[in-house]
């Protein structure tokens, strides 16, 4: 989403662009505490509700978070993270798994019993 929204754009959209170019520049620190959300919608000249769902654009992009009956925050900048994030490397280096010859489906997905060897083989490490 661009910061740049035009006038004929909702208000709720307009309202989270400012929001989120003061972060951006710094004028709102990480870790610092956003005003009340009835001081905000009298600055911007909006219902409550309008400025609720401005703050939800902004929840959901990760750039605030709400902590119930404190308040809402700056959130630290994080970089996202995949979990698995080594897992295929690994795979490729030491077992040689996942190279372009080979074709990998998955077949099942939930709990099953396995081989006594798979079994050994899990929970060794290797």
């Amino acid at each position: 989403m661009t910061d740049e929204l035009g006038a004929k754009a909702p208000k709720y959209l307009q309202i989270a662009a400012k929001l989120r170019r003061s972060i951006r520049d710094g004028e709102l620190q990480a870790g610092e505490q956003l005003p009340a959300e009835t001081a905000l919608a009298g600055r911007f000249r909006v219902s409550p509700i309008t400025l609720r769902n401005a703050m939800g654009v902004l929840r959901a992009e990760g750039l605030i978070e709400s902590r119930h009956g404190v308040g809402t925050f700056v959130r630290e900048s994080r970089r996202l993270q995949r979990l698995s994030r080594h897992r295929y490397g690994r795979a490729r280096s030491d077992l040689k798994l996942l190279t372009a010859h080979l074709r990998h489906d998955i077949v099942f997905a939930g709990k099953a019993q396995v081989q006594g060897e798979i079994a050994g083989v899990c929970c060794t490490g290797r």
